[in-house]
């Protein structure tokens, strides 16, 4: 169960070590035996297809005699009977499969922190291809002007620096006090200067509380303009119990308003 790294490296050596094995793998997403590190380098353009990210396709494997089959999710294993249950993730149709020997290689998933709106649109997490994918999606439908990496690890720093690539102001926020916590603090403080030079935001000492979304802001102002009591009207300036706000077209422009 798993076919990244570590999932099809184990298929491959049980192989060799019996040619006349039955090796089946079953990963749950559309590719396999793919390079995660490269996935910023592909959202940041620097690897223009998809496919140089694949080391080794399903074809490639079954030519080996490697059984590879994607969008299969282990959701049960029955250890007296030896047989695990696989579902098709795109057809929905379970499945039990016998084995002699089961390797768990499902790895890690990234996790979203517990916060309020951590689910909102335009928050991802990458670790797959299809994170990437997503991530690149957003930024050609969207055309956003600003984004914030949480984490200032390997991953969170080529990030930063593939989203900048797209003329957009990038803030990379970190918990601990400096960038790449797993390196001794000297050469931490040359990335950061080398990062702050390249126009990328740096905060470090800064914990993650909540993402506020469009929702959110629409609601607080629709509350806000529940609770008006106008005092006067004069051109564009709105005078509410001693606040003002200023009406332009369609854009809502508060100053000093305040909700109990």
């Amino acid at each position: 169960l798993g076919g990244v790294a570590a999932g099809m490296s184990a298929a491959a050596r049980a192989k060799r070590l019996d040619p006349d094995l039955e090796v089946c793998v079953f990963e749950r997403s559309g590719y396999a035996s793919y390079s995660a590190c490269g996935l910023p380098f592909y959202i940041k353009g620097d690897v223009t297809d998809r496919a140089r990210l694949i080391a080794r396709t399903p074809e490639r494997f079954a030519a080996d005699g490697i059984q590879l089959h994607l969008r299969h999710e282990g959701v049960a294993i029955d250890p007296p009977a030896r047989t695990v249950t696989v579902r098709d993730l795109v057809s929905g149709a379970q499945r039990d499969v016998a084995y002699d020997r089961l390797i768990l290689a499902t790895g890690a998933e990234a996790t979203r922190p517990n916060v309020p709106g951590a689910h909102l649109p335009g928050i991802f997490t990458l670790r797959t291809v299809e994170d990437a994918d997503a991530i690149k999606a957003w930024l050609a439908t969207h055309e956003p002007k600003h984004a914030v990496v949480m984490g200032a690890g390997y991953v969170g720093i080529e990030l930063a620096e593939a989203i900048h690539a797209h003329g957009i102001d990038v803030t990379v926020i970190e918990a601990q006090g400096q960038v790449l916590p797993a390196l001794d603090p000297d050469l931490a403080v040359a990335v950061q200067l080398r990062l702050e030079a390249a126009g990328i935001h740096v905060q470090l000492g800064t914990s993650l509380t909540s993402f506020v979304g469009a929702g959110f802001v629409e609601d607080v102002v629709a509350r806000v303009l529940d609770r008006l009591e106008p005092t006067s009207l004069n051109g564009d300036t709105l005078r509410v119990r001693g606040n003002t706000l200023r009406l332009r077209g369609d854009t809502l422009r508060m100053r000093e308003v305040v909700t109990d």
